[in-house]
C-alpha cells in the first residue's frame, strides 16, 4: 500500500491512511509538511482527526514510503520500493510454519495484526498510544507481559513526534493518575474513589461513558466505554500541556470540549506546597490556606501572595498521645498517594483508629466513595496536593491538637450557623458549605437583645425545626428570628435551604463575614494577629489608593473590622465614608460624627478630615490587636489618657512589650511586635504631615528597613461619660461632586464644558469621531427633533447599534439641568456596560514631562495589579496597549477596553485559548505563538507600554527602517551599548533624572522577556517601581515579530472606531 491509500473498517468510522502529499490530505494541522506518516484517523468525521501514529519519530522524507506485510508477517513500513530502509515495523516476528498474517482495522478503530490460522492477535494499535485515549483504549501497565500504556503528546501541533507531556497511572503506592512534563508532575488526577478519578469530579460515569478501573496483581489500568455505539468521543493530551476530552457533535460539524485540565492555578501539581490547601473559590482572599493544625513556613510570601512554601505545624502543637484526633476537610482532592498507606479491608472508623495510634500518621481518607465509604488510605509526613471543588470531592480527616479540636468541629467547608437550645453560640453546632459563604453573620447578644432575651411574649410562633421570634434591632429594623432547635431532625434541611436561599437574595446588602468569640482564652497568636492587622492595612490602602474613586473611611475600629471563619479582616460599615475625587486626599465637614479615641485631633477639633485620619485610626487598631484591649475602655484608673498614652510612656521607659496581650502565646517575635508598636506610634502622631500613607504603612510591614522615631503622639482625649462606641447608622449619604459630558456647538469636545457629578460617575463616554460618524456627521437627515436642551439625532454605531444622540446646545439654560439627570439616570441604568472613562489629546506638543510620565506608568502598574490580585475575580486584560489607556483630565491613566479581557477563577493565572487574538508588537511569544496567556502575558504588555511611555512612539512603528525588529529590539541593542537614554522622547523637558529614566527602562526589559517564569509579577513591577532596591540584570527579551503590512493596532472593537478589529490571525487548531 503506497501513497494515497486506505485500509478502511466495516463500519466507516475509521481510516487507517498513509499520507504522502499533505497538502491534498491531511488535516488542517498539518499543512505544510512534506514527511509521511503512518496515521489512523477518523472517517466519519468532517474535520479529520488523526488520533494514532505509527512513526511519529520517524517520519519518510520523500514520497517513496510503502507498507506491506514483510516474509516474517510483520507489518512493515519503508522508504524505497525494494524495502531496504526499514522506517517502522510491527516487531512480532511469528515462529509458526504458517506465518501468513492480515491487517484488519477494527470498528474501535484499533488496527490489528492477525495471524491467518486462527485470526488470533499477534499485534494491536491499542498496545502502543500515540496521543490519544480512545473509547477501549487502555491507560495502565500489564505487569505480565511488561506492555505500558502511556499517553505521549506531540512535539507540537503541526508535529506528531514524541512532546515533553505524557499522560499515565503512577502505581507508587496507590495508583493515581499523573500528567507530567519532562518527567516531571505537572498535574495529578488523584487515585481511583470507586467512582471516578479523586481529582476530576468531573469525569465519572455518565450518559457518554462508562469506567472500569482494574487494580490487581495482573492488571492495572483504566478502560473508557461508549454508553452509546454512535457517539464519538476522545481524550487528548496536547502538544500545550492540555489534557482534554472532546465529543463529536455532528450538527456543528466540529469537536466539542467537554473537560480539560489543568484550567485553575490549584489544578497545577503543589500550586501551594505542603500541609495547605489551594481553592480557587476564594474570589477575594488567597487561594492558598493552611490545612487545619498547620501555619505558613513563610508568613511574608504569604503576605505577597505566594504559598508554594507551604505549611509547617503550627508553634507549640503537640499530636502524639496529647489528646489529639482529626478535623474534617470536605470536598477536597484527596493528597498525592505515592507515599500513602492503603487497606482495603478497614472500615473509616478503623482506618481513623490506626491512624490515630501511630503519632506520624498526619491525615486519613476513605479509598471508596461506594457504600458510605471503605477502605483506608493513610499519610505518613506532608500532605501534598491538596484542592477543593464547589461541589464533588473527598473527605479528609487531619490530624490536630487537642487545642484545636476543642473549638473545631470536624468540618471545614463553609456553611449556615444556628443557634442551639443552651442559647449560646456554639462553634460546634456551625456547619460549613461553600455554596453559603456569603451568609449573614450577627453575634448572639446582638439577637437576644433584639428578641428581649427570646422571650415568650416575643413568640410568633413554631415551625418543624423550632420557634420563630419577633425582634427589632438597634436601628429600628424589625425581624424574625428563626431558631434551630436541637431536637430538630427534619427541620434541620429545611433551615439550612432557607438560610441559603435568603443569604442568596439578600447578599448585597448583608455583612459576609462571620465572627467568633471563644471566652478566657487567646484564639490569635502573634502570627495571626499580625496577618490581620497587615489585611486591614491592605484593605485601608485600597480604599485611599486603588478603588475606583478614592475612599476616606472615617470610622475605623475594632468593632468595624470583622473578622471571618478563617480570621480573615474585613473592613465594614462605610456609612460615615467620604468619596473623593480621584486627586482629592483631603476634606472637611460642619458635622463631626465618630467614635472617641480613634478620631484624629485634626478632625475631631476642626472637622478636618483626610486619607492621614484613617491612618491615625489604623495607629490605635494596631495597638489594639497588641493589647487585645479597646482604646476607650483601657485605663480607667491610669493616669494617661488612653492606650496611645500608655504606650509613649513605655516607649520612652523602653518597655514596650509590657503592652502585649498576657493572653497571647509566650513565643512570639519581640523585634516584630516592637517595629509593629513603633509603627502604630508613627501612625498617631500629632499632625497629619507627620503620618505616613497607607503605602508606607503596608511597606513598613512587610519588610524591615529601618524606621524614623516618632514624636510625641496624640492623646489629648480622655474617656468621655457618654457611649463609647458613638458611630453612624450607616444612613448618611457621601456627597462629593464628579459628573455628566456634553458635545458643544463647536463640534469638539470641550474640556471646559464637561461637569462632574458623584451620582454620574459611572457615565459612558463616546469620541466625537465615533458619533459624528454614527449620526453622518450630525446630518439634518438624521435629526429626530429638538428639545428644550437643544438637538435629538439618530444614529447606528460600528456594531449595528441604533441609538439617539442627544446634543446640549450651548445656548440652552433651562435644558442643562433636564440633560445631566437624563444622563444620570441612563448611566446608573447601563454602567456596568459602558465605558468611564475620559480621554483627552493636544497635538504637537508634549503635555507630559518625565515626573507625569512616571505617575502614568505606575497608575497603569498599579491598575493591572488591581486586575491581578485584589479584584474580587481575577482578570487577566490580555490587550494591554497605548490606545486602551486612557487619561482623564488630570492625565490620570484608566485602564480601558476590556472585551478581550479573561475572568479567571480566584487561583487561576494562566489559561490557554485557541483564538488568538490581540495587537501585534504587544502580545506575549507564549499568547501568540501558543494561545496559552497568562498573568505574565500582561506584564510582558506593561513592558511595551513603559518603554513607549520613556520613548513617546509606538512600538509597531517605531523603527520601519531599523535592523532591529521593533522597539523592544532597539532597546535592548542600546542596553548592550550602555546608551539607553538615546530612546528617551526628544519633546520632553531636558531635565530629568537620568538614574530613574534608566531604571525605569530595565524594568521594561526585565517585564520583556523571553519566558513568562522570567518576567516579575505585577506586584513586584509595582515595588521596583516605587522603591530604589538593586534589579536583576534583564535577559535577552521577546523581539521576534517584526511589523505586519496590516494596522497596527488590530484590537478588539468596541464603540471607538480607533479600535475596530482588522487583523486577521491563522487559527492553529489542535488536533
Amino acid at each position: 500500500m503506497s501513497r494515497e491509500s486506505a485500509i478502511v473498517d466495516i463500519l466507516s468510522v475509521f481510516a487507517f491512511i498513509i499520507l504522502f502529499d499533505k497538502l491534498k490530505l491531511c488535516i488542517t494541522p498539518l499543512i505544510g509538511i512534506s514527511n509521511a506518516f503512518d496515521f489512523n484517523r477518523y472517517n466519519k468525521v468532517s474535520e479529520p482527526t488523526v488520533f494514532w501514529v505509527a512513526n511519529r519519530d520517524r517520519p519518510i522524507n520523500d514520497t517513496s514510503g510503502v507498507l506491506s506485510i514483510n516474509s516474517h508477517g510483520d507489518l512493515v513500513l519503508h522508504c524505497c520500493n525494494n524495502g531496504s530502509s526499514t522506517i517502522w515495523s510491527t516487531n512480532v516476528s511469528t515462529t509458526s510454519s504458517d506465518n501468513a498474517t492480515t491487517a484488519q482495522l477494527r470498528d474501535t478503530g484499533n488496527l490489528n495484526l492477525l495471524q491467518r490460522l486462527g485470526n488470533r492477535v499477534m499485534w494491536q494499535s491499542f498496545d502502543h498510544p500515540s496521543d490519544t485515549l480512545m473509547p477501549f483504549m487502555k491507560l495502565g501497565q500489564d505487569p505480565i507481559t511488561g506492555m505500558d500504556w502511556v499517553l505521549t503528546s506531540w512535539r507540537s501541533e503541526d508535529d506528531p513526534g514524541s512532546g515533553n507531556f505524557t499522560f499515565r497511572i503512577d502505581f507508587m503506592g496507590y495508583p493515581q493518575l499523573f500528567l507530567y512534563k519532562n518527567g516531571a508532575p505537572r498535574w495529578r488526577g488523584g487515585p481511583w474513589t470507586g467512582l471516578r478519578w479523586s481529582g476530576m469530579p468531573r469525569m465519572t460515569n455518565n450518559y457518554i461513558v462508562d469506567i472500569s478501573f482494574e487494580n490487581n496483581q495482573k492488571e492495572f489500568s483504566i478502560l473508557y466505554g461508549l454508553r452509546n455505539t454512535s457517539t464519538i468521543s476522545r481524550m487528548v493530551v496536547e502538544s500545550s500541556g492540555m489534557i482534554c476530552r472532546f465529543i463529536w457533535h455532528a450538527g456543528d460539524g466540529q469537536w466539542n470540549e467537554l473537560w480539560t485540565a489543568p484550567v485553575h492555578e490549584c489544578d497545577y501539581y503543589k500550586a501551594c506546597g505542603p500541609n495547605s490547601n489551594c481553592n480557587p473559590y476564594n474570589a477575594d482572599q488567597f487561594i492558598c490556606t493552611c490545612l487545619p493544625g498547620f501555619e505558613p513556613q513563610t508568613p511574608a510570601d504569604w503576605l505577597l501572595r505566594d504559598g508554594s512554601g507551604g505549611c509547617i505545624r503550627s508553634l507549640g502543637a503537640s499530636t502524639c498521645q496529647s489528646g489529639e484526633g482529626f478535623v474534617k476537610v470536605a470536598l477536597v482532592k484527596v493528597p498525592d498517594t505515592s507515599r500513602a498507606y492503603v487497606n482495603m479491608s478497614m472500615s473509616l472508623k478503623e482506618c481513623e483508629r490506626e491512624c490515630l495510634k501511630n503519632c506520624s500518621c498526619t491525615a486519613y481518607a476513605s479509598a471508596d466513595e461506594r457504600q458510605g465509604g471503605t477502605g483506608c488510605l493513610a499519610w505518613y509526613g506532608d500532605l501534598l496536593d491538596i484542592r477543593t471543588f464547589s461541589n464533588t470531592g473527598q473527605e479528609l480527616y487531619v490530624r490536630v491538637d487537642a487545642a484545636i479540636l476543642g473549638r473545631t468541629k470536624p468540618s471545614a467547608t463553609p456553611s449556615a450557623a444556628h443557634f442551639g437550645d443552651d442559647e449560646s453560640r456554639n462553634m460546634q453546632d456551625i456547619e460549613y458549605d461553600s455554596r453559603t459563604s456569603d451568609l449573614p453573620f450577627f453575634d448572639l447578644s446582638t439577637i437576644a437583645t433584639a428578641t428581649n432575651n427570646f422571650s415568650f411574649i416575643n413568640k410568633l410562633g413554631k415551625g418543624g425545626f423550632g420557634s420563630v421570634y419577633k425582634g427589632v434591632l438597634d436601628n429600628g429594623m424589625e425581624i424574625a428570628v428563626k431558631r434551630l432547635s436541637k431536637s430538630s431532625g427534619q427541620g434541620t434541611k429545611e433551615f439550612k435551604n432557607e438560610v441559603t436561599l435568603i443569604a442568596k437574595l439578600q447578599h448585597r446588602n448583608l455583612v459576609k463575614i462571620l465572627g467568633c468569640y471563644e471566652e478566657k482564652k487567646s484564639l490569635l497568636d502573634w502570627r495571626k494577629r499580625f496577618e490581620i492587622a497587615m489585611g486591614i492595612a491592605r484593605g485601608i490602602l485600597y480604599l485611599h489608593q486603588d478603588s475606583r474613586l478614592r475612599i476616606i473611611h472615617r470610622d475605623l475600629k475594632a468593632s468595624n473590622v470583622l473578622l471571618d471563619a478563617s480570621m480573615n479582616p474585613k473592613i465594614s460599615d462605610f456609612g460615615m465614608a467620604r468619596i473623593c475625587g480621584g486627586d482629592q486626599v483631603e476634606g472637611n465637614t460642619r458635622r463631626v460624627v465618630g467614635t472617641y479615641g480613634y478620631m484624629s485631633p485634626e478632625y475631631a477639633m476642626e472637622g478636618l478630615f483626610s486619607i492621614k485620619s484613617d491612618v491615625y485610626s489604623f495607629g490605635v487598631l494596631l495597638l489594639e490587636i497588641i493589647s487585645g484591649k479597646r482604646n476607650s475602655s483601657f485605663y480607667q484608673e491610669n493616669s494617661t489618657s488612653n492606650i496611645i498614652g500608655h504606650v509613649w510612656e513605655l516607649w520612652n521607659e523602653e518597655s514596650c512589650l509590657d503592652i502585649v496581650d498576657p493572653s497571647m502565646d509566650i513565643m512570639y517575635p519581640e523585634h516584630e511586635v516592637l517595629r509593629c508598636i513603633q509603627i502604630s506610634l508613627l501612625c498617631v502622631q500629632e499632625f497629619p504631615m507627620d503620618r505616613p500613607t497607607m503605602s508606607t504603612v503596608v511597606f513598613m510591614l512587610g519588610n524591615s528597613t529601618r524606621l524614623p522615631s516618632p514624636k510625641q503622639p496624640a492623646f489629648a482625649f480622655k474617656r468621655t461619660q457618654g457611649r463609647a462606641d458613638a458611630s453612624s447608622s450607616g444612613r448618611t449619604r457621601p456627597s462629593a461632586t464628579p459628573g455628566a459630558a456634553h458635545f458643544g456647538d463647536d463640534e469638539s469636545w470641550n474640556m471646559q464644558d464637561i461637569e462632574y457629578d458623584s451620582r454620574t460617575s459611572d457615565l459612558p463616554f463616546f469620541d466625537l469621531s465615533t458619533i459624528a460618524t454614527a449620526t453622518n456627521n450630525f446630518s439634518f437627515i438624521n435629526k429626530l427633533g429638538k428639545g428644550g436642551f437643544g438637538s435629538v439625532y439618530k444614529g447606528v454605531l460600528d456594531n449595528g447599534m441604533e441609538i439617539a444622540v442627544k446634543r446640549l446646545s450651548k445656548s440652552s439654560g433651562q435644558g442643562s439641568k433636564e440633560f445631566q439627570n437624563e444622563v444620570t439616570l441612563i448611566a446608573k441604568l447601563q454602567h456596568r456596560n459602558l465605558v468611564k472613562i475620559l480621554g483627552c489629546y493636544e497635538e504637537k506638543r508634549s503635555l507630559l514631562d518625565w515626573r507625569k510620565r512616571f505617575e502614568i506608568a505606575m497608575g497603569i502598574a498599579r491598575g493591572i495589579l488591581y486586575l491581578h490580585q485584589d479584584s474580587r475575580l481575577r482578570i487577566i486584560h490580555r490587550d494591554l496597549k497605548a490606545s486602551n489607556v486612557l487619561l482623564d483630565a488630570s492625565m490620570n491613566p484608566k485602564i480601558s477596553d476590556f472585551g478581550m479581557a479573561r475572568i479567571c477563577g480566584g487561583d487561576q493565572v494562566e489559561g490557554n485559548t485557541r483564538r488568538v487574538v490581540g495587537t501585534y508588537g504587544y502580545m506575549s511569544p507564549e499568547y501568540a505563538m501558543e494561545g496559552l496567556f497568562s498573568i505574565k502575558s500582561d506584564v510582558y504588555s506593561f513592558g511595551v507600554l513603559l518603554l513607549e511611555i520613556i520613548s513617546g512612539k509606538r512600538n509597531s512603528s517605531f523603527y520601519q527602517d531599523n535592523s532591529s525588529s521593533n522597539l523592544i529590539g532597539h532597546v535592548w541593542e542600546l542596553w548592550n551599548e550602555e546608551s539607553c537614554l538615546d530612546i528617551v522622547d526628544p519633546s520632553m523637558d531636558i531635565v530629568y533624572p537620568e538614574h530613574e529614566v534608566l531604571r525605569c527602562i530595565q524594568i521594561g526589559l526585565l517585564c520583556v522577556q523571553e519566558f513568562p517564569m522570567d518576567r516579575p509579577t505585577m506586584s513586584t513591577v509595582v515595588f521596583m517601581l516605587g522603591n530604589s532596591t538593586r534589579l536583576p540584570s534583564p535577559k535577552q527579551p521577546a523581539f521576534a515579530f517584526k511589523r505586519t503590512q496590516g494596522r497596527a493596532d488590530a484590537s478588539s472593537s468596541g464603540e471607538r472606531t480607533n479600535s475596530v478589529n482588522d487583523m486577521s490571525l491563522t487559527v492553529v487548531e489542535a488536533r
